[in-house]
């Protein structure tokens, strides 16, 4: 039978052999547990921890934006400055200095700091660029041209943050296509007197309006055009020069007068080089609409030269309404609407059986 003394002695002998055998399970892997990660090594430093790290920050578009940062721990620390996860070349101190462009806006700025222990990443800051609006530095001007002609407005601008862009408007209203610095427009009427032209600039800052332009159309003068003489019939109306509208004869509308149940107008209209003139005349021979403008209707066209030799004819049809009428084999081109009568290399006897004359240039009556 055991006695209590040989019960103690027995199990002090089991404890001490399992005590004896643990260093041998724990090298071995054994005692039925995970190993764990292995302790740090401590013959290395611990890795940098940060004690100040970069802040978010906005500048304005070309300015210069500045991080700081900085690690502690056991010997040199490194510093790596990285944008969007990449290393920025030559970024290698606390601090990062960096020229800034509105392609950056958004851009996240971090640093990683190392040492022999190993590396840490610094919290994320955010680069804010901010765009600069573009000055206008020449308004677009007031034009005034005569009608038939067209009329151009430029806007001038500096600074600002790229892209740049131009929408030109009338009276409030965006133009279709008008999109650059300088806008021109059709072919104008005296239905766009008192036209109000304006350019709307923008950017990423914004959009910025111009001042608005003031389009005034005179009526054309009658005559208004220069009309050039050439050929072998030149030579005795100025060949070479260059006839102008003469203020002093002016045109002369006629009629409409009628004879016989038949009426007819005309409009006669005058250019001149000093000592020699030259006439057009654009008659009806049939009765123009009532209230109709002289040269509405056309069924002749006569040219005068200047020297005497009288007027030579040409038989022309355009009647009112219609858009244009041509002549291809004398170069004539006629239109009632814009009522303009334009010659191309025209070639005439200078009278009937004369030598000819060659005619270019376009009226307007």
């Amino acid at each position: 039978m055991m006695t209590i003394a040989s019960m103690v002695r027995r199990r002090w002998r089991v404890l001490l052999l399992a005590l004896a055998a643990a260093p041998l399970l724990a090298a071995c892997g054994g005692g039925g547990g995970d190993s764990g990660d292995a302790e740090p090594d401590p013959s290395l430093p611990a890795a940098p921890a940060f004690t100040q790290h970069p802040a978010s920050t906005s500048v304005d578009d070309g300015g210069t934006a500045t991080f700081t940062a900085s690690a502690s721990g056991t010997g040199a620390v490194s510093y790596q400055w990285q944008r969007n996860g990449s290393a920025i070349a030559g970024a290698t101190t606390g601090t990062l200095t960096l020229p800034a462009s509105y392609a950056d806006n958004g851009a996240l700025i971090s640093v990683v700091a190392g040492n022999a222990g190993g590396q840490t990443t610094s919290k994320t800051a955010t680069l804010t660029v901010r765009p600069l609006a573009p000055t206008i530095t020449a308004q677009p001007q007031a034009a005034s041209v005569a009608a038939g002609a067209t009329a151009q407005f430029t806007v001038a601008v500096s600074g600002g943050t790229a892209p740049v862009t131009y929408q030109w408007q009338r009276d409030g209203a965006d133009i279709d296509g008008a999109t650059a610095a300088s806008y021109t427009t059709p072919v104008l009427s005296a239905d766009d007197d008192g036209a109000r032209y304006r350019v709307v600039v923008g950017n990423p800052a914004g959009k910025l309006n111009s001042e608005a332009a003031l389009l005034t159309v005179q009526a054309a003068p009658k005559g208004y055009g220069q009309i050039t003489l050439s050929g072998p019939g030149a030579a005795s109306v100025r060949a070479g020069d260059t006839f102008a509208p003469t203020d002093s004869l002016g045109s002369i509308a006629s009629g409409p007068t009628c004879s016989g149940g038949t009426c007819s107008s005309g409009l006669k209209l005058f250019w001149h080089v000093p000592g020699e003139q030259l006439s057009v005349q654009l008659l009806s021979l049939n009765a123009p609409p009532p209230g109709a403008a002289p040269g509405s209707q056309v069924d002749m066209i006569a040219i005068g030269l200047g020297g005497g030799f009288g007027y030579y004819g040409i038989n022309f049809t355009c009647s009112a309404g219609q858009a244009g009428c041509t002549l291809d084999a004398l170069g004539l081109t006629l239109d009632t609407a814009a009522r303009t009568l334009r010659f191309a290399n025209t070639t005439l006897p200078i009278f009937t059986g004369g030598p000819l004359v060659t005619i270019n240039g376009t009226l307007r009556y």
